[in-house]
């Protein structure tokens, strides 16, 4: 197996139960699937938040994700964003959605538990079309 890239939102220490763009700020870690392990990289202060955008779901604010997010496979947060489909459709990104935003913890292990599961069974169930549901 691999390992994998992810891009949490967080706010006051939870999972932000926002768009990502809104959150307080991004943790990064590393799910190493075969060892069943978790890696903290880093937390930063969401530099997306105070963007000014004209249109919610900008592609200026687009491309300032994708410079963050560049080395992330999967992107996740409380609610979908506008850019979501976008960070999908024309980036290869997988936009997850937190039912739960309790734990991040706990989010993390659904969520590598749902990556195994699609590779084990080589079928994403995409909600909307766009976004997994953990």
């Amino acid at each position: 197996m691999e390992k994998i890239k992810i891009a949490i939102a967080e706010k006051d220490g939870k999972v932000a139960n926002s768009h990502f763009g809104d959150s307080e700020k991004i943790l990064f870690y590393t799910i190493d699937l075969e060892n069943n392990t978790i890696t903290f990289e880093k937390e930063i202060k969401n530099p997306l938040k105070d963007f000014k955008e004209e249109k919610h779901g900008s592609e200026e604010k687009l491309k300032n994700a994708l410079e963050i997010l560049k080395d992330r496979e999967v992107i996740a947060s409380g609610k979908p964003s506008p850019n979501f489909k976008k960070l999908k459709e024309k980036f290869g990104k997988i936009p997850v959605v937190i039912q739960s935003t309790d734990n991040i913890n706990i989010s993390l292990a659904r969520i590598a538990d749902t990556i195994k599961e699609i590779k084990e069974n080589g079928e994403i169930k995409f909600n909307r079309g766009f976004y997994l549901l953990v």
